[in-house]
């Protein structure tokens, strides 16, 4: 049945068993490949394997990037969608090279022309549309309506003045945001011939407005699983941290107790209100959206430690030290949540080292399978990474790993060279 279905969760395995479960009623035919949408590859391979645990076997999916599934609808409605994009990031930027000098000329460049001083140098040129040409894209699909009235003439900057170069430059080829409106509209038509009878996206933690109306729209014709993770339970759309509030009531300093209430100032908890500001966004997207089914999957996390015990105040929008939830008073055995600070990224993963091995030693029922490491940038760590973990055969400190997500860029080496 065709329909957007938002399943929720504060714990990945519940979301697997979730999806598990739903991919037990089978596509109308055996050769159609699953799709399950996730963000990463290192969450492909996790996926896939814990589905194959569950299922038995884990054969004939496709696990697309949200990107690559939206341009896999627009090709499947529209035909030109395919054909190559004049507004990729790297032809535009080529493009946007080749028409920047010719319209420095113009009243609204002068920023422009400020900004180079008269370096008019090929590396220079390239350079900077190399940037209006990542911000470009990034408007295609976090500021799609902007663009659009770009196209209708509105705004005289420069930014605007360019976009419509580029335009006419393309030939009027259509642009995503373009193409979003026409797959929208056709929607209320029949339902199209390759269009995939079940799309599963799993691990989202947040998506461009621009797709989440894409998949909203298919959601008419096909079925859209959501499989989400949201650390609360309870609505926190409109909690807000301490600075933040001090920024919107125009105060340098909230004193404690003090706030407009209307922004649910200290009764809500505090690390979520600093820390979630993505996810609150995107689901409060989603809450905007009529949806088919909504089904939670909550989990009130198990025994006393800190780490539990603050899942489950997060959990439930709680605050310690807040009304008549008390603090409470942390054993100092308790190792659920440790800080360790380091002087260098590789004396950092010599004590993550010395930590695992330690973590294996006295529970034999954990294996280096069931831990996840993660790191703000994956590329700066992984050669530290590889330094202390890559020991020899034998070696009684050697770990099994894998690092995941690594850009192909750095895995050909001759790129940077």
């Amino acid at each position: 049945m065709a329909g957007f279905r938002v399943f929720t969760s504060n714990r990945m395995e519940r979301l697997v068993e979730g999806l598990a479960g739903e991919l037990k009623e089978p596509l109308l035919s055996p050769l159609d490949p699953e799709v399950v949408v996730v963000q990463s590859q290192g969450m492909e391979k996790w996926l896939s394997m814990e589905l194959a645990g569950r299922m038995g076997i884990c054969a004939n999916f496709r696990f697309p990037f949200p990107r690559a599934l939206v341009d896999s609808l627009l090709d499947a409605v529209i035909p030109e969608a395919s054909v190559d994009d004049p507004y990729n990031p790297e032809t535009m930027t080529w493009r946007i090279m080749r028409l920047i000098p010719g319209l420095l000329d113009d009243p609204a460049f002068s920023s422009l022309r400020k900004y180079l001083h008269g370096e008019c140098s090929s590396l220079r040129f390239y350079q900077l549309s190399r940037r209006i040409s990542a911000a470009f894209d990034q408007y295609l699909v976090f500021r799609a309506e902007m663009v659009l009235s770009w196209d209708q003439g509105k705004e005289d900057h420069w930014q605007a003045v360019l976009w419509r170069k580029l335009g006419k430059d393309a030939g009027g080829r259509p642009h995503r945001a373009s193409l979003a409106v026409r797959f929208i509209d056709a929607m209320s038509e029949d339902r199209p011939v390759n269009f995939p009878h079940r799309i599963s996206l799993f691990g989202i933690s947040t998506m461009p407005p621009l797709y989440l109306n894409i998949l909203y729209a298919a959601s008419a014709k096909t079925t859209i699983n959501l499989f989400l993770m949201s650390p609360c339970r309870e609505y926190w759309g409109d909690i807000v941290s301490h600075r933040k509030a001090a920024q919107i009531v125009g105060r340098a300093s909230l004193k404690e107790g003090e706030g407009d209430p209307d922004l649910h100032i200290g009764g809500e908890n505090s690390i979520l209100a600093s820390t979630g500001e993505a996810g609150r966004e995107f689901i409060d997207a989603l809450m905007e959206l009529p949806l088919a089914e909504e089904t939670e999957l909550f989990e009130e996390p198990e025994g006393a430690s800190m780490l539990s015990r603050l899942q489950s105040d997060i959990l439930n929008l709680k605050e310690r030290g807040e009304g008549s939830c008390a603090k409470i008073t942390v054993p100092a055995a308790d190792l659920s949540i440790r800080i360790n600070s380091c002087h260098s990224p590789v004396r950092e993963m010599e004590v993550l080292q010395d930590i695992l091995l330690d973590m294996f030693e006295k529970d034999r029922g954990i294996n280096p399978g069931d831990v996840l490491v993660m790191m703000p940038d994956i590329e700066t760590y992984a050669p530290f990474i590889n330094a202390v973990f890559d020991l020899p055969v034998g070696d009684p400190r050697k770990i099994p790993y894998r690092v995941a997500d690594r850009s192909s860029a750095h895995d050909r080496l001759a790129v940077d060279t």
